[in-house]
């Protein structure tokens, strides 16, 4: 008797650790993994067309540490027209000038005011951001990459995109009517 109870309770924890396994798989099914997602973001910055004539851009990550570890991987580097001059990290707005804040987290209002005020792009992987008055949204459709532009906010924010890449994203025009 006691073999058998034995073998059940491994059987059991065997279980436990694969629904746990298999759940947690789940949760980050969510979102797409940060390289593609960072290198996408970097791709659409060029279809901003203040950068047209720039050739560097800063970025601040707000509450994303993940994000952050990719993109400072690109500092200094070429991703395709732009250098990536330098990439900041904290959970507080950026203490310096930048062109684009990465929202993971934090006081969405209050980053997306002074972005607006700064004429900063706002960027995140975070689709529920989009009505919170965040631009620009990367995130995971269905397992394939999904682009979500905010043209109300992009306008607020002073972002001109070009037309190529508003007819590959989907776009909205709504916002919460406290974001402004």
């Amino acid at each position: 008797m006691k073999v058998f109870i034995d073998r059940y309770k491994e059987l059991f924890r065997q279980a436990v650790m694969l629904s746990m396994l298999v759940m947690s798989s789940v949760a980050f099914a969510d979102s797409l993994p940060d390289k593609l997602t960072v290198a996408i973001i970097f791709k659409l910055i060029e279809y901003d067309e203040r950068f047209d004539k720039r050739e560097s851009v800063k970025v601040h990550v707000i509450s994303s540490a993940s994000i952050a570890s990719v993109m400072a991987g690109y500092q200094g580097k070429r991703f395709n027209n732009l250098e990536i001059m330098k990439v900041t990290h904290s959970d507080k707005l950026p203490e310096s000038e930048v062109d684009v804040i990465f929202i993971g987290g934090g006081k969405i209002k209050e980053i997306v005011d002074h972005a607006r005020e700064n004429r900063v792009l706002t960027v995140t992987n975070r689709p529920d951001y989009s009505k919170d008055g965040v631009s620009l949204i990367v995130f995971n459709d269905e397992g394939l990459p999904g682009i979500l532009i905010n043209t109300v906010s992009s306008g607020l924010e002073g972002v001109l995109w070009k037309p190529e890449v508003l007819d590959v994203a989907r776009t909205i025009d709504e916002y919460k009517s406290d974001s402004l």
